[in-house]
């Protein structure tokens, strides 16, 4: 089309791009450091974030999460929580930097 996306709109989609990835990322190594393999640990975090369906490898469709250490799954349960409330909503929950007046 023909309209200019204004700059505000450009950062808050990059900002929450950003922000999501770095999650994820954080996410993501949890389950690396307890020996879980890369497709296993990956797609749990992306089916825990999206809240929706199985993930592959051990958290597949005949599979569940009931092996994995209980910090693993601590971390997914709030994965999910993240996900249900959005990226941006939680930070603000924990940042003392958005409690200002």
């Amino acid at each position: 089309g023909n309209k200019v996306v204004p700059s505000d709109v450009l950062d808050g989609v990059s900002n929450l791009f950003l922000v999501s990835v770095v999650i994820f990322s954080g996410c993501t190594l949890i389950p690396l450091a307890f020996n879980i393999d890369f497709v296993t640990s990956t797609t749990a975090v992306v089916s825990c974030l999206s809240n929706m369906g199985p993930g592959l490898e051990l958290v597949g469709p005949a599979a569940n999460y009931g092996w994995m250490p209980a910090p693993v799954k601590i971390m997914l349960g709030i994965c999910m929580i993240i996900g249900r409330l959005e990226f941006f909503t939680v930070l603000v929950l924990f940042l003392p930097l958005a409690w200002r007046k």
